[in-house]
């Protein structure tokens, strides 16, 4: 008697997961208003794949533990400061989430197995901290991205009802969720714009004559600065001095940080305290604007001085 044994192979189940790594801007500079851009490396990763299959991958990214709308945002000290996720380089497709309905979509790829086995299948997350963020405070920002329903790679075999563009609505579908975190820090900056203080034209210096000015500070958001001013060209000792080349001669002058002419204006070497002495300088709270520092001045009345135009340079630090 003769007997015939038959069976069935079954088909090899697909594991799939995905891995992104952690989006680091590291320090940033935002007082000159620019975008800053970062990216990630994304891996999908599998086992047991059949050969000569299709395989359709679904990655889909949520709106983080800080959204505000539609807008992802990192906190930090009671801040926000806002990114985005992008699928191309030029930071024009969001990258969002087909199953938490955020942002239209997420990403789709595939990938065709030769031979029965593994697959690796890298991506890139392009982040971007969009341009006008000047007035950001300065500090340490995170945003975490937890796997989810809403956050997780859909994957099945490629074709059928359902199965052949994302999201995955057929058999077969297999979900993993995966997490990252985001993180920049805003470091502190200053800019500087060049001021002036013009004394009227008189005939005589008989009587003292007063004028005012002022520069043109921008720092980083909550950061403390200060300003001091240094003696100018021509100070002798202890008094500055504006100089006429045509003449050769000097006139002296004052400068003052208050409108009552009775703080004199020196360097300081601290953010937040004029190390000359109390008023001595200028103490601002930056907010990525520039602000006005005012500068009063006067000229003492003195004699002999020859007629001409007088003029000097005074260096302004700030120190943040």
């Amino acid at each position: 008697m003769l007997a015939l044994l038959l069976w069935a192979t079954p088909a090899r189940a697909i594991t799939c997961s995905v891995a992104v790594s952690n989006v680091a801007f590291g320090n940033v500079a935002l007082l000159g208003g620019l975008a800053q851009d970062s990216s990630a490396s994304a891996t999908v990763t599998c086992s047991g794949g059949t050969s000569l299959t299709t395989y359709i991958f679904c990655i889909n990214i949520y709106a983080g533990s800080n959204v505000s709308g539609t807008q992802r945002n990192m906190a930090g000290g009671g801040a926000k400061l806002p990114y985005a996720l992008y699928a191309d380089t030029l930071y024009a497709v969001p990258w969002g989430s087909w199953t938490g309905a955020y942002l239209t979509a997420g990403v789709q790829a595939t990938a065709t197995t030769l031979v029965a086995g593994t697959i690796s299948l890298p991506l890139t997350v392009y982040a971007q901290i969009p341009a006008g963020q000047a007035g950001a405070s300065v500090g340490s920002y995170t945003d975490t991205l937890p796997g989810s329903a809403n956050q997780a790679l859909q994957y099945a075999a490629y074709g059928g009802a359902g199965n052949t563009a994302c999201p995955l609505t057929g058999s077969g579908v297999t979900t993993s969720q995966f997490s990252f975190s985001v993180s920049a820090t805003v470091t502190t900056a200053c800019n500087v714009q060049n001021g002036s203080l013009t004394f009227s034209t008189v005939s005589t210096l008989s009587a003292a004559i007063e004028g005012s000015g002022s520069l043109g500070v921008a720092c980083s958001g909550a950061a403390p600065y200060s300003v001091g001013l240094g003696p100018g060209n021509y100070a002798s000792f202890n008094q500055r001095r504006m100089y006429s080349l045509l003449t050769n001669s000097y006139v002296s002058y004052n400068l003052f940080t208050d409108s009552g002419y009775a703080d004199p204006w020196s360097t300081t070497t601290s953010a937040s305290s004029c190390t000359s002495g109390a008023s001595t300088c200028y103490l601002g709270i930056g907010n990525g604007a520039y602000q006005t520092v005012p500068v009063y001045g006067t000229v003492p009345a003195q004699a002999g001085e020859a007629a001409g135009i007088y003029s000097d340079t005074v260096t302004a630090t700030v120190t943040y």
